[in-house]
């Protein structure tokens, strides 16, 4: 399940003085900053030698260039508060919120306010999920409670009365931020593409991915997982972990793939948005991709816009009252101007059946 983890011998984590799936930093010489890694145990049964880990080849490079096979890394764990295992009940109401309810003294221990992103992962996995934490109603309040909605819990594969740890976010990257989200620009880009095309975001279970779709940019998910984002084979979809995303090409899973909460993502994309088997990722349509798709509906509508504009301007003799007040150049940017602020209403007209795919 490698991604960004790194795999340890059990008797590192008892060297190291922490639990199996914690964050450590791996460095190849002093004085460098490292990387920060989610580390995982080798099976109980593991018999190898206690200084081998196991990492993949992208991470090695992530922490030296010149880092290879076989040459000496230093690791050292992430202090980062955690709280006790947890028993998992059930939400209050909606099943799914994507919220963690937790007693307000586990909270405080761990310095997270109300409404702050919390980690919740499987203690058994090693799998995780971003929540948004909130406190239990005060008749309700227990320090060994979580109560997290059915939809992360399935995601977590557990089950109530199991019990999970959790923690504040951890960035397993601090330095390449190459596939971060981008800021203003891009919230504002997001949120005009949200109103002409709209989506469905949808949590699912990241599982290995099929050998042939390594080095290609494919991930699986099963046909109705694909009705529900609005997309078709051979579309694209956008695969998020912890603020870093890629455009994906998506593809049906086989028949006998029979779960539904799961994503088939091949170790390249893993390695790429640094997240492993078992973990949550935030899946939806690639709102670009469709809107190129409708391009030419798109252009389209903004040509008759256009066209309709300067006719009535001309018939109406507009654009001579405008070329006496403001010449040639000043006539042709406002008629422009107008056509460009009344195509927003007809492309988003155009663009209406595409949007009922997601919002029936």
């Amino acid at each position: 399940m490698l991604g960004n983890a790194i795999v340890l011998p059990p008797s590192m984590f008892k060297e190291m003085n922490v639990d199996p799936y914690c964050y450590i930093r791996a460095r190849y010489e002093n004085g460098e900053s490292g990387k920060i890694l989610y580390a995982i145990p080798f099976s109980s049964d593991y018999k190898g030698d206690s200084k081998v880990v196991a990492i993949s080849t992208n991470l090695m490079k992530g922490i030296n260039p010149d880092l290879e096979v076989k040459d000496k890394i230093k690791i050292e764990p992430i202090d980062t508060p955690c709280s006790d295992s947890l028993t998992v009940y059930r939400p209050y109401s909606d099943p799914y919120q994507g919220v963690c309810y937790l007693d307000p003294d586990v909270l405080s221990k761990m310095n997270i306010e109300k409404g702050n992103e919390v980690e919740v992962y499987n203690t058994q996995t090693g799998g995780r999920v971003k929540l948004i934490a909130d406190t239990l109603f005060e008749s309700d309040q227990n320090p060994e409670k979580v109560r997290i909605d059915l939809h992360s819990r399935d995601i977590l594969d557990i089950d109530f009365g199991e019990t999970v740890r959790v923690r504040p976010v951890v960035d397993a990257d601090d330095e390449n931020k190459s596939t971060l989200i981008p800021g203003v620009f891009g919230k504002f880009h997001d949120k005009l593409l949200e109103f002409f095309v709209g989506s469905r975001q949808v949590l699912l279970r990241v599982k290995q991915g099929n050998d042939q779709d390594e080095y290609r940019g494919i991930i699986r998910v099963n046909e109705s997982t694909m009705g529900y984002l609005g997309v078709e084979e051979n579309d694209r979809l956008t695969i998020e972990w912890k603020g870093k995303k890629e455009s994906v090409q998506c593809l049906p899973t086989s028949d006998d793939d029979t779960e539904p909460l799961t994503v088939q993502v091949p170790s390249t994309i893993r390695d790429n948005i640094e997240v492993s088997n078992f973990d949550g990722v935030n899946v939806r349509r690639d709102r670009w991709y469709i809107f190129q798709k409708q391009i030419s509906v798109s252009l389209l509508g903004i040509l008759g816009v256009v066209f309709g504009t300067f006719q009535i301007a001309t018939v109406t003799s507009i654009s001579g009252i405008l070329l006496e007040k403001v010449g040639i150049i000043g006539n042709l940017l406002l008629l422009l101007g107008v056509s460009a602020v009344l195509s927003i209403p007809v492309i988003w007209s155009l663009l209406l059946p595409v949007r009922s795919e997601v919002n029936n």
